[in-house]
């Protein structure tokens, strides 16, 4: 009889702790799930917040080289601002989306070299050669960003033209500019590169690498695969 009690009280408590292990993994497993839900919605937060900070500055950037053509060459106004359409239009169409594929991120950025080109004329050289961008994705504006990333804090001049160099290199995507700094250079980017290698580590479990040296500043995006 007591053997029988004494079995009855384990199998009790067996049951109880076994109850509370699992509903301690349950909710260890709730906590963790929560906690990566609020970090992925901090990253987008991040991501257009970014965004929103580009959008002004290249804005009020582009309406100065604007006047500037309505004055010399009313026709390539003209152009400038249908590319400045086209490429504020996508901006707003690919806002709320996580990722696009290559070949549209390729498209947005002929836009935006138009606009750069006007602005900065054969004192900035943009080469882009992302060769076969089938099958690949990447987070909207990845390209723009780190563009725009080079000009903030480079000299731009005939005396001392910058190379801004876009190209893939297996599942990655490279852009390097040669390094010749502002003496000051405009607000920093940190929290840009910070919030873009977040973005796709999110996502590919990969992180953006930043490489610099006296002559070349590189950065390798990880290409998503979906």
């Amino acid at each position: 009889m007591i053997d029988w009690q004494n079995w009855v009280i384990y199998l009790i408590v067996s049951i109880l702790v076994t109850s509370a292990v699992i509903y301690w993994l349950y909710e260890r497993h709730k906590h963790r799930k929560q906690l990566q839900e609020f970090q992925t919605d901090q990253i987008k937060s991040q991501l257009a917040t970014l965004k929103s900070q580009i959008n002004p500055h290249f804005l009020f950037n582009s309406f100065n080289t604007l006047i500037s053509l309505i004055e010399s060459d009313p026709k390539d106004a003209i152009v400038f601002v249908e590319k400045l359409s086209d490429f504020y239009r996508s901006m707003l169409e690919y806002r709320d989306t996580d990722v696009i594929s290559l070949e549209e991120e390729m498209s947005i950025l002929e836009n935006y070299r138009f606009l750069l080109f006007q602005r900065y004329r054969q004192n900035l050289n943009l080469k882009v050669n992302v060769v076969d961008p089938k099958g690949f994705f990447i987070v909207p504006l990845t390209m723009q960003i780190l563009t725009e990333n080079a000009v903030k804090h480079n000299i731009v001049s005939a005396s001392k033209p910058l190379e801004v160099n876009i190209y893939r290199e297996g599942d990655n995507l490279i852009v390097c500019n040669n390094m010749q700094l502002r003496l000051t250079s405009e607000m920093s980017t940190h929290f840009g590169l910070k919030t873009l290698s977040r973005r796709y580590t999110s996502i590919t479990g990969k992180e953006i690498r930043v490489e610099r040296n006296e002559k070349e500043f590189c950065v390798t995006v990880p290409l998503i695969r979906i």
